[in-house]
């Protein structure tokens, strides 16, 4: 009798002991598969957040537990678009709010100067007027939900927009979301005078790794985030994704493992 034959046998001879068995390998594969697709979501999202605006890298607070929670001072943003290599240093503000169906509808705050300036898809409209207060633009995922066109106004984190314009990415978390006025969205947060992030574009010829390192040395309460491996320095999310998703595929493999070891 072959080996494969002795354990068929066995497992047909306790088929409880069998069925659990295979109960418990299926949940963990279908755990691992799930815990997958989220944190390839999970990466794939953080990417599209590093390059926003058409930026090289990111700039955040160090040692803050999230981007959302990342507090830097805005004149800071003035003093990395000094640095040798930087073409535009623009500092936002990020803000995540319950909006419609959408629990985690993300506003962010930029000068009307900088929107008007950066790479961004505008599919009606135009960007807000330099120094405006109450005008807005939606990702066309919003502006779809919300049913509401250019001129319309729409209500977020109790303040009453213009819509001045909608925009498409191709970023999820961007076409669902809202750029507005930064000293708005200061306000709304109760954060003066404070981006979460600086994104930096490089003029021609720039290496992305050497202004980076510049910057970490000479603003010791940043952090330079040019790649989502570097997430992790502000945020342990998809860092604790990886590990969980790797200790259940062990823990499936031990289980089938003590199954099969129990049927011979």
């Amino acid at each position: 009798m072959s080996f494969l034959s002795l354990i068929v046998k066995n497992l047909l001879r306790q088929p409880v002991r069998a069925g659990l068995t295979l109960l418990g390998i299926s949940v963990g594969i279908t755990t691992v598969v799930a815990l997958g697709v989220v944190t390839s979501g999970m990466k794939k999202t953080a990417g599209e957040i590093i390059t926003s605006g058409g930026a090289d890298f990111l700039v955040a607070q160090k040692g803050a537990a999230d981007l959302s929670f990342s507090t830097i001072p805005q004149g800071e943003t003035e003093h990395i678009a000094t640095v040798q290599g930087v073409e535009r240093a623009t500092g936002v503000l990020l803000h995540i709010t319950s909006q419609g169906s959408n629990p985690f509808f993300m506003l962010t705050g930029w000068r009307p100067e900088d929107l008007a300036i950066i790479p961004l898809d505008l599919v009606a409209g135009a960007p807000p007027a330099i120094g405006s207060t109450n005008e807005i633009l939606l990702g066309d995922g919003a502006a779809g939900e919300f049913g509401v066109d250019v001129g319309d106004t729409v209500t977020i984190s109790d303040v009453e927009f213009r819509v001045v314009g909608i925009y498409h990415t191709g970023s999820l978390w961007e076409d669902n979301g809202a750029r507005a006025p930064l000293a708005t969205v200061q306000t709304i947060t109760s954060k003066p005078a404070t981006v979460s992030v600086i994104y930096v574009a490089l003029r021609e010829g720039a290496r992305v790794d050497e202004v980076a390192a510049f910057i970490e040395d000479n603003f010791p309460n940043l952090a330079t985030i040019t790649s989502v491996g570097e997430l992790s320095k502000v945020d342990q999310g998809v860092e604790m994704m990886d590990a969980a998703n790797l200790a259940i595929s062990i823990l499936a493999v031990g289980i089938g493992a003590i199954g099969v070891m129990n049927t011979m």
